[in-house]
């Protein structure tokens, strides 16, 4: 998949829903697919996911951070608890 589409549509998936200050930036790592930094506001992707995967993949990967950063925003910890889990209903 192309990376210039998977940043728009980071960055559509943060306007949709009120994520304002966020950024979305790539990496190279090969061990993970994407990446929430709280302390920066920043939903990273591995630009090594992106091109390896399909749309369907990617879109599920930039919900899977867009639900961090909305839990981050509600005064969740970082991980997997409750609110991101409820978050991840939202997106």
């Amino acid at each position: 998949m192309d990376t210039l589409k998977a940043c728009g549509w980071a960055y559509d998936a943060l306007d949709r829903y009120g994520l304002e200050g966020w950024m979305v930036t790539f990496d190279e790592c090969k061990v993970r697919a994407g990446a929430c930094f709280f302390d920066r506001k920043e939903i990273s992707l591995s630009d090594h996911h992106v091109a390896l995967n399909d749309e369907a993949v990617v879109q599920e990967t930039i919900l899977h951070e867009v639900a961090h950063a909305l839990a981050f925003e509600l005064g969740s910890e970082r991980g997997h608890g409750p609110v991101w889990e409820r978050c991840c209903g939202v997106v």
